[in-house]
Protein backbone atom coordinates (compact mmCIF):
# COMPACT_ATOMS: atom_id res chain seq x y z
CA UNK A 1 0.00 0.00 0.00
CA UNK A 2 1.31 3.44 -0.91
CA UNK A 3 0.46 6.28 1.54
CA UNK A 4 0.93 9.88 0.43
CA UNK A 5 3.82 11.62 2.14
CA UNK A 6 5.37 8.42 3.53
CA UNK A 7 8.22 6.34 2.05
CA UNK A 8 7.19 2.85 0.87
CA UNK A 9 9.14 -0.36 0.18
CA UNK A 10 8.33 -2.33 -3.01
CA UNK A 11 8.54 -6.09 -2.56
CA UNK A 12 9.62 -7.59 -5.97
CA UNK A 13 8.91 -11.15 -4.79
CA UNK A 14 5.21 -10.59 -5.44
CA UNK A 15 5.81 -9.39 -9.06
CA UNK A 16 5.32 -11.70 -12.04
CA UNK A 17 8.16 -11.79 -14.60
CA UNK A 18 7.21 -11.10 -18.23
CA UNK A 19 9.25 -11.36 -21.47
CA UNK A 20 10.62 -8.13 -22.85
CA UNK A 21 9.16 -7.24 -26.25
CA UNK A 22 11.55 -6.21 -29.01
CA UNK A 23 10.60 -2.92 -30.60
CA UNK A 24 11.33 -2.25 -34.26
CA UNK A 25 11.41 1.24 -35.66
CA UNK A 26 9.50 2.05 -38.80
CA UNK A 27 12.66 3.31 -40.44
CA UNK A 28 14.75 0.19 -39.67
CA UNK A 29 16.43 -2.17 -42.14
CA UNK A 30 13.94 -4.21 -44.23
CA UNK A 31 13.84 -7.92 -43.52
CA UNK A 32 15.08 -10.29 -46.22
CA UNK A 33 14.36 -14.01 -46.00
CA UNK A 34 17.89 -15.03 -47.02
CA UNK A 35 21.27 -15.48 -45.39
CA UNK A 36 24.00 -12.97 -46.21
CA UNK A 37 25.96 -15.72 -48.01
CA UNK A 38 24.31 -17.30 -51.04
CA UNK A 39 25.09 -19.84 -53.78
CA UNK A 40 23.27 -20.49 -57.05
CA UNK A 41 23.39 -23.27 -59.64
CA UNK A 42 21.87 -22.41 -63.02
CA UNK A 43 20.91 -24.13 -66.27
CA UNK A 44 19.27 -22.70 -69.37
CA UNK A 45 19.58 -21.80 -73.04
CA UNK A 46 21.69 -19.22 -74.85
CA UNK A 47 21.99 -17.64 -78.28
CA UNK A 48 24.84 -17.45 -80.80
CA UNK A 49 26.42 -14.37 -82.35
CA UNK A 50 26.93 -14.24 -86.11
CA UNK A 51 29.66 -11.69 -86.71
CA UNK A 52 32.50 -11.03 -89.15
CA UNK A 53 34.45 -14.00 -87.78
CA UNK A 54 31.62 -16.40 -88.62
CA UNK A 55 31.20 -14.82 -92.06
CA UNK A 56 34.90 -15.43 -92.76
CA UNK A 57 34.43 -19.12 -91.94
CA UNK A 58 31.50 -19.35 -94.36
CA UNK A 59 33.53 -17.68 -97.10
CA UNK A 60 36.11 -20.44 -96.72
CA UNK A 61 33.41 -23.04 -97.25
CA UNK A 62 32.60 -23.91 -93.65
CA UNK A 63 29.00 -24.63 -92.75
CA UNK A 64 27.52 -25.11 -89.30
CA UNK A 65 27.37 -28.78 -88.43
CA UNK A 66 26.14 -28.57 -84.86
CA UNK A 67 25.24 -26.07 -82.19
CA UNK A 68 25.11 -26.39 -78.43
CA UNK A 69 22.64 -23.95 -76.91
CA UNK A 70 22.85 -25.19 -73.32
CA UNK A 71 24.11 -22.89 -70.61
CA UNK A 72 25.19 -23.78 -67.07
CA UNK A 73 26.88 -21.88 -64.28
CA UNK A 74 27.57 -21.44 -60.61
CA UNK A 75 27.48 -18.23 -58.55
CA UNK A 76 28.51 -17.52 -54.97
CA UNK A 77 28.28 -14.20 -53.17
CA UNK A 78 27.71 -12.19 -50.04
CA UNK A 79 25.12 -9.51 -49.32
CA UNK A 80 27.00 -6.51 -47.95
CA UNK A 81 23.63 -4.84 -47.29
CA UNK A 82 19.97 -5.65 -47.92
CA UNK A 83 20.32 -3.79 -51.22
CA UNK A 84 23.74 -4.81 -52.58
CA UNK A 85 25.53 -8.15 -53.02
CA UNK A 86 28.97 -8.97 -54.43
CA UNK A 87 30.02 -12.34 -55.78
CA UNK A 88 31.94 -14.58 -58.16
CA UNK A 89 30.62 -16.57 -61.12
CA UNK A 90 31.77 -19.28 -63.53
CA UNK A 91 29.77 -20.40 -66.57
CA UNK A 92 30.02 -21.73 -70.07
CA UNK A 93 29.52 -19.49 -73.08
CA UNK A 94 29.28 -20.13 -76.83
CA UNK A 95 29.94 -23.59 -78.32
CA UNK A 96 29.75 -24.12 -82.09
CA UNK A 97 30.84 -26.61 -84.74
CA UNK A 98 31.60 -26.02 -88.43
CA UNK A 99 32.74 -28.37 -91.20
CA UNK A 100 33.69 -28.35 -94.88
CA UNK A 101 34.54 -31.05 -97.38
CA UNK A 102 37.90 -30.61 -99.05
CA UNK A 103 40.33 -33.01 -100.73
CA UNK A 104 37.85 -35.84 -100.15
CA UNK A 105 37.95 -35.39 -96.35
CA UNK A 106 35.68 -33.55 -93.96
CA UNK A 107 37.56 -30.78 -92.18
CA UNK A 108 35.98 -29.68 -88.94
CA UNK A 109 36.40 -26.59 -86.79
CA UNK A 110 34.81 -26.06 -83.39
CA UNK A 111 35.20 -24.09 -80.19
CA UNK A 112 34.17 -24.18 -76.55
CA UNK A 113 34.17 -21.08 -74.35
CA UNK A 114 33.83 -20.19 -70.68
CA UNK A 115 33.71 -17.15 -68.43
CA UNK A 116 35.02 -16.61 -64.90
CA UNK A 117 34.58 -13.29 -63.12
CA UNK A 118 33.05 -11.06 -60.47
CA UNK A 119 29.57 -9.56 -60.20
CA UNK A 120 27.74 -6.80 -58.38
CA UNK A 121 24.00 -7.14 -57.73
CA UNK A 122 21.45 -4.50 -56.72
CA UNK A 123 18.22 -5.90 -55.30
CA UNK A 124 14.96 -4.80 -53.76
CA UNK A 125 14.75 -6.28 -50.25
CA UNK A 126 11.69 -8.42 -49.55
CA UNK A 127 10.83 -11.49 -47.54
CA UNK A 128 10.06 -13.82 -50.46
CA UNK A 129 10.18 -12.23 -53.93
CA UNK A 130 13.45 -10.36 -54.57
CA UNK A 131 13.93 -8.71 -57.99
CA UNK A 132 17.49 -7.73 -58.88
CA UNK A 133 19.80 -6.36 -61.55
CA UNK A 134 23.49 -7.16 -61.84
CA UNK A 135 26.64 -6.46 -63.83
CA UNK A 136 29.55 -8.82 -64.32
CA UNK A 137 33.17 -8.47 -65.46
CA UNK A 138 35.71 -11.20 -65.96
CA UNK A 139 38.00 -13.32 -68.10
CA UNK A 140 36.72 -15.32 -71.06
CA UNK A 141 38.50 -18.48 -72.22
CA UNK A 142 37.95 -20.36 -75.47
CA UNK A 143 39.42 -23.55 -76.90
CA UNK A 144 39.27 -23.89 -80.69
CA UNK A 145 39.97 -27.20 -82.44
CA UNK A 146 40.84 -27.37 -86.16
CA UNK A 147 41.10 -30.56 -88.19
CA UNK A 148 44.32 -29.79 -90.05
CA UNK A 149 44.82 -31.63 -93.34
CA UNK A 150 48.16 -33.44 -93.69
CA UNK A 151 49.51 -35.54 -96.58
CA UNK A 152 50.03 -39.17 -95.62
CA UNK A 153 52.34 -40.04 -98.54
CA UNK A 154 55.04 -37.46 -99.16
CA UNK A 155 56.40 -39.47 -102.11
CA UNK A 156 53.10 -39.38 -104.01
CA UNK A 157 53.46 -38.28 -107.64
CA UNK A 158 50.31 -38.01 -109.77
CA UNK A 159 50.29 -39.61 -113.18
CA UNK A 160 50.81 -37.36 -116.17
CA UNK A 161 47.61 -35.54 -117.05
CA UNK A 162 45.88 -36.80 -113.89
CA UNK A 163 44.00 -34.63 -111.40
CA UNK A 164 44.54 -37.18 -108.65
CA UNK A 165 45.39 -35.68 -105.26
CA UNK A 166 47.75 -37.17 -102.70
CA UNK A 167 46.22 -39.19 -99.86
CA UNK A 168 45.52 -37.04 -96.81
CA UNK A 169 44.16 -37.27 -93.30
CA UNK A 170 43.15 -34.80 -90.63
CA UNK A 171 44.94 -34.05 -87.37
CA UNK A 172 43.33 -32.07 -84.55
CA UNK A 173 45.11 -28.87 -83.60
CA UNK A 174 43.89 -27.09 -80.48
CA UNK A 175 44.46 -23.46 -79.53
CA UNK A 176 43.49 -21.50 -76.41
CA UNK A 177 42.20 -17.93 -76.62
CA UNK A 178 41.94 -15.46 -73.74
CA UNK A 179 39.73 -12.38 -73.66
CA UNK A 180 37.44 -10.42 -71.38
CA UNK A 181 33.69 -10.25 -70.94
CA UNK A 182 31.08 -7.87 -69.60
CA UNK A 183 27.50 -8.82 -68.79
CA UNK A 184 24.21 -7.24 -67.79
CA UNK A 185 21.42 -9.26 -66.20
CA UNK A 186 18.02 -8.92 -64.59
CA UNK A 187 16.24 -11.56 -62.57
CA UNK A 188 14.04 -12.46 -59.66
CA UNK A 189 14.57 -14.72 -56.65
CA UNK A 190 11.73 -16.51 -54.89
CA UNK A 191 12.65 -17.69 -51.38
CA UNK A 192 10.69 -20.62 -49.97
CA UNK A 193 12.70 -20.53 -46.73
CA UNK A 194 15.69 -18.67 -45.32
CA UNK A 195 18.11 -21.19 -46.86
CA UNK A 196 16.32 -22.34 -50.03
CA UNK A 197 14.86 -20.62 -53.07
CA UNK A 198 14.76 -20.50 -56.85
CA UNK A 199 15.44 -17.83 -59.45
CA UNK A 200 15.10 -16.93 -63.13
CA UNK A 201 17.48 -14.62 -64.99
CA UNK A 202 17.90 -13.04 -68.42
CA UNK A 203 21.46 -11.95 -69.25
CA UNK A 204 23.38 -10.41 -72.13
CA UNK A 205 27.13 -10.99 -72.39
CA UNK A 206 29.72 -9.35 -74.64
CA UNK A 207 32.90 -11.43 -74.89
CA UNK A 208 35.18 -10.91 -77.95
CA UNK A 209 37.61 -13.77 -77.47
CA UNK A 210 38.49 -15.78 -80.61
CA UNK A 211 40.43 -14.01 -83.38
CA UNK A 212 41.73 -14.87 -86.85
CA UNK A 213 44.50 -13.60 -89.11
CA UNK A 214 42.15 -11.13 -90.79
CA UNK A 215 41.71 -9.16 -87.55
CA UNK A 216 38.16 -10.42 -87.02
CA UNK A 217 37.18 -11.49 -83.52
CA UNK A 218 34.26 -13.60 -82.42
CA UNK A 219 31.95 -12.66 -79.58
CA UNK A 220 31.34 -15.86 -77.59
CA UNK A 221 28.68 -14.16 -75.47
CA UNK A 222 25.06 -13.54 -76.44
CA UNK A 223 21.71 -13.65 -74.68
CA UNK A 224 20.94 -16.41 -72.18
CA UNK A 225 17.94 -17.35 -70.06
CA UNK A 226 18.78 -19.43 -67.01
CA UNK A 227 17.01 -20.71 -63.94
CA UNK A 228 17.99 -22.65 -60.86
Amino acid sequence: TVIAGRPSVLDLNDCEAIEQATAASKGGQPQVMRDSWFAELSVGLGSHTNDAYVEDLREFGYQESGNYLGRAGVTAGYGISPYVALGLEARNLDTRRFARETQEVVQGFEWYSYGVGALARVQRPARRVIPYMQIGLGVSLAKSVLDEIVVTDESFVPAAGSDELPPVRTVERAHWHVGAYASLAAGVQIMVSRHLGCFAQLAWTFAPTIGNRMDASHDVGGVAFTTG
